[in-house]
């Protein structure tokens, strides 16, 4: 396997001149001024990433998006989302400041496949920026069907998020794959995500696009299974592989990262069938400039003038929702336990879950509606007569659903809070 990408030279115009054995030109050409696809670019030049993308198609075990977050730094997370127009006046701000972003992204919040606004913002930086590289970052389950419309986009470099390459690891990773309007779970779920992640992965490559796979080291997950999908991308003619530590949180929040030494010995044995990206930075859905240099905050944030202060409500929702699933699927009265949102403007954030008291292997349901008295609201899948009494004179408003957690939070702040 050949060494790490060598540069010389930076003069005039920041001519960058990448060397490596086994490199065709068009692939040289591609990777030149990529920080993400080259290490020693990212030194030199930077990236925007446009959080365009809101909605997402497979909730992972170890997402948990925040949309209104500045102090954050992790994928999924960004202060904002942009329309098209909006990013492209992102676009224009920043080339206006900095002479070295050549690579333009879109990697969120949600899964920018699954979101059409993708496609407009790249037809218009397109139209206004030719000479911008442009890359994107999916999971994979749509990309069979929108690679195509990448290619004629110019979209010639992707990411594909690859943390499993066997179902039975996979199920244990997603809760849910939500394709062609039906929801999937558990080994269904894994196989069709897996079955479209290897086939657009095979259709990029065919369409001389370089593919670079993501995959999240979820120590007693897939931590011993990482040089299996170093094979498996390789024999698709994936380009590179990024081996990223678990960000413990949601599910998996239980779970310790893993080391930086686990981590290497990962890098390292998986090195022997793909070239390795080790200087990656788990970048924000906003990110600006240089890798590790963020300067999203810096540019966009506005600035502080002096204003009548307006406080903006913040309201609690309590929902019933299994460990497993994370899905709105459980009875009121038989829940073991909350989930407990925090809604401010038309933002959500989960703060905690609350474990139900068992009196004779029952809950008490004057003690229940005691746990969510700061609670607003609550989703649940169903609640009988008597205790949607009870929460009635407790002034919690119930709200009956039945489908993913999110989708139920993100129905909540746009119907019934407005």
């Amino acid at each position: 396997m050949a060494g790490e990408l060598g540069m010389t030279g930076c003069g005039g115009g920041c001519g960058v001149d990448v060397t490596e054995e086994g490199l065709d030109p068009e692939t040289t050409r591609k990777i030149a001024k990529h920080p993400c696809f080259n290490k020693e670019a990212s030194h030199l030049f930077g990236r925007i990433h446009l959080e365009v993308a809101p909605e997402c198609n497979v909730q992972c075990n170890f997402c948990l998006r925040e949309f209104d977050c500045v102090n954050e730094s992790r994928p999924g997370v960004t202060s904002q989302v942009l329309t098209p127009a909006e990013a492209l006046e992102r676009v224009k701000k920043v080339l206006g400041k900095f002479d070295n972003i050549r690579t333009i992204g879109i990697a969120g919040p949600g899964e920018p496949l699954y979101n059409e606004e993708t496609f407009e913002t790249f037809r218009l930086v397109r139209d206004n920026f030719d000479d911008l590289h442009l890359c994107i970052s999916s999971n994979g389950l749509l990309l069979p069907d929108k690679v195509d419309l990448l290619y004629e986009l110019g979209v010639d470099t992707v990411t594909v998020t690859l943390s499993a390459v066997d179902p039975k690891i996979g199920e244990k990773i997603y809760s849910w794959i939500y394709y062609d309007g039906q929801y999937y779970r558990d080994i269904q779920g894994a196989e069709l995500l897996l079955s479209k992640q290897l086939e657009g992965i095979k259709m990029a490559v065919e369409r001389g696009m370089l593919v670079k796979v993501n995959s999240v080291m979820i120590p007693t997950v897939n931590d011993h299974h990482l040089t299996e999908i170093a094979k498996k991308a390789h024999e698709l003619g994936a380009f590179m592989q990024n081996i990223m530590p678990l960000i413990p949180q949601y599910k998996f929040a239980h779970l310790k990262p893993p080391t930086a030494g686990a981590r290497k010995e990962a890098q390292d044995a998986s090195s022997e069938y793909i070239k390795q990206m080790r200087h990656c930075r788990q970048c924000r859905a906003d990110a600006v400039g240089l890798l590790g240099q963020d300067l999203n905050k810096e540019l966009f944030e506005p600035k502080k003038i002096e204003v009548a202060k307006v406080d903006v409500p913040v309201t609690r929702v309590a929902v019933t929702s299994s460990p497993k699933d994370g899905w709105v699927d459980l009875h009121f009265g038989n829940t073991p336990r909350f989930l407990i949102y925090e809604v401010k403007g038309d933002t959500f954030r989960l703060l905690e879950a609350r474990d139900v008291e068992l009196k004779d292997g029952r809950p008490d349901l004057a003690k229940v509606t005691d746990l969510i008295s700061d609670c607003k609201y609550v989703i649940t899948r169903r609640a009988g007569p008597h205790a949607v009494k009870e929460l009635e004179k407790a002034g919690i408003e119930l709200i009956e659903d039945y489908s993913p957690v999110e989708t139920a939070m993100n129905r909540l702040v746009k119907y019934f809070m407005k």
